[in-house]
């Protein structure tokens, strides 16, 4: 080592290296493969040179971290060069870190930043690889393209406004027209008002055991059995209302369980569920009684989607609403609605459906699980503004819903026979499949 009388000393290992401690770069890694230095009048010099090794080059000149020399096998660095030059740290960021030289605040950040970038690179990869992972198969594709040839249609041949969704929850194959339009439901929303009141049953806030009692000031015209069928003074527990609201769609029942409920817990339950368009306005004809006055204008009762609806009778269907426990309920108590020929009208006979219906009237709406032989498929009609208006099973509303239902059915299940006949005398043919065959 000697004194080169400009400020620097000439070092055994070939480094240049300046008093006030800045490198020069043209022999950095030189001076990383030293054995040991020690500081000399404020600068580094190498008393004892270790074994002469070959160090990788980063863009900038600097030696690489072990990461970045992973990252260059990969030859990721190789192809694109002028993005790692610039990750290079800037000279400003060593003094409030500590560090002396650029080598010691390159070499740290550095490790870093490639290691990250080399985990950023990995999940990239995935990231690219999960669409043909999770990518439909052919049959399903074809299901779905099946699905638009038979439903759309029907759709646009239809005098008023039309909703859609169907899914087939075994396959995934799924078909929507305008799903996430929010419509008018009529009593589907007592679907969601069910689902709700389960809920608070298992948060402990209801319980299905407590009693109701029938008073006159509770009498409602519309759809139900309590109205003309019981007087005041009738006692019957929640259970039983939750029940007469879905098997019947009992107005009355259903103003019991909304009561108890509450309202805009309904609607804020929706919403946390991740259905924000769900909503029930007001208590069944009392329109004094709406918490949306501008909603209750637009919708009624209540409104929602059809995307909603099938979210919900899905999760009902995988036993994820609520619980296992309450999901059965919910499927059993959808099972015993009593609006036949929404759905089933032109399904095999005995064809099993868990479903609800609403219906006033420039409205038809109807929401369900429809089980074949290929599984279980969800699917919800919601109609409004119908020019047909008549309150028969011939309603035009009506009937498209139960032809949505059989051109679904005949896409998923395309061996089964085409046979509605009624089962009357309890006799079963080869094939059928349906609540007496299961």
């Amino acid at each position: 080592m000697q004194s080169l009388g400009d400020g620097t000393v000439s070092m055994q290992c070939g480094v240049s290296q300046p008093l006030d401690g800045q490198v020069k770069h043209s022999a950095a890694a030189n001076l990383l493969t030293s054995k040991r230095s020690q500081t000399v009048a404020g600068g580094r010099v190498c008393e004892t040179p270790g074994p002469r090794r070959s160090v990788p080059q980063h863009p900038g000149g600097m030696p690489e971290p072990s990461a970045l020399a992973s990252l260059r096998d990969a030859r990721l660095i190789d192809r694109f060069p002028g993005v790692f030059a610039a990750l290079r740290p800037p000279a400003i960021f060593c003094e409030p870190f500590g560090f002396k030289t650029l080598n010691q605040i390159h070499a740290t950040s550095c490790a870093l930043r490639y290691s990250l970038l080399a985990a950023l690179c990995f999940i990239a990869t995935i990231a690219f690889a999960l669409p043909s992972a999770f990518a439909k198969d052919d049959q399903t594709l074809r299901a779905e393209a099946a699905l638009a040839d038979a439903v759309e249609p029907l759709v646009e041949a239809h005098q008023g406004r039309v909703t859609v969704m169907i899914k087939h929850l075994g396959t995934g194959a799924t078909y929507a027209v305008k799903a996430e339009e929010p419509m008018p439901t009529a009593s589907l929303i007592k679907l969601p008002v069910m689902a709700v009141a389960y809920q608070q049953i298992a948060a402990g806030k209801l319980d299905l055991a407590t009693m109701v009692t029938y008073r006159t000031e509770d009498k409602v015209p519309g759809s139900g059995v309590l109205t003309t069928n019981f007087s005041a003074g009738t006692q019957l527990s929640l259970r039983d209302s939750i029940r007469l609201m879905i098997a019947y769609s009992d107005n009355i029942a259903t103003n019991f369980v909304c009561e108890r409920t509450g309202l805009a817990a309904v609607n804020e339950q929706c919403e946390t569920w991740g259905w924000p368009d769900t909503k029930i306005h007001a208590f069944v004809f009392r329109p004094e009684s709406s918490i949306a006055k501008d909603r209750s204008k637009q919708f009624g009762l209540g409104s929602t989607t059809a995307q909603d609806i099938v979210a919900i009778l899905e999760k009902i269907e995988k036993k994820e609403l609520v619980s296992a426990e309450a999901s059965v309920a919910m499927q059993n108590h959808l099972l015993a609605c009593d609006d036949k020929g929404r759905l089933d009208k032109h399904l095999p006979a005995g064809t099993k459906v868990a479903m609800k219906t609403g219906s006033v009237t420039a409205v038809r709406t109807v929401g369900g699980i429809v089980y074949g032989p290929s599984g279980p498929f969800a699917i919800c009609v919601l109609t409004a503004d119908n020019k047909d208006r008549r309150w028969t099973d011939e309603n035009e509303a009506q009937l498209l819903s139960a032809e949505i239902a059989r051109a679904a059915w005949k896409v998923f299940n395309p061996e089964t026979k085409d046979d509605t006949t009624t089962l009357t005398d309890g006799r079963l043919a080869s094939g059928m499949h349906g609540v007496l065959v299961e």
